[in-house]
């Protein structure tokens, strides 16, 4: 294994080396409304007008988001091995 620096120089921790953060891509649409409407269902009780809302207002960033500008970031578990 490499010795993996952050971008910061420091050497990388286990945490950094078993996660990865990086940038939206497409197929995380449908993991932000399921996740939006599990967490606001379960903490807050929210119903299901507030799926119907979520899932609205992630199809519109989809047709006409800036993709560039409204970004957000992910944590994706990695497999701990940096090639």
């Amino acid at each position: 294994m490499k010795n993996v620096n952050t971008l910061s120089g420091y050497p990388a921790t286990k945490w950094e080396l078993l996660h990865m953060i990086r940038t939206f891509v497409e197929k995380d649409l449908q993991y932000v409304i399921e996740a939006h409407i599990r967490i606001y269902r379960d903490e807050y009780n929210y119903d299901h007008s507030f799926a119907e809302f979520i899932a609205h207002a992630v199809q519109e960033f989809e047709r006409s988001g800036n993709y560039a500008r409204e970004m957000g970031a992910y944590s994706e578990r990695g497999t701990g091995v940096m090639q």
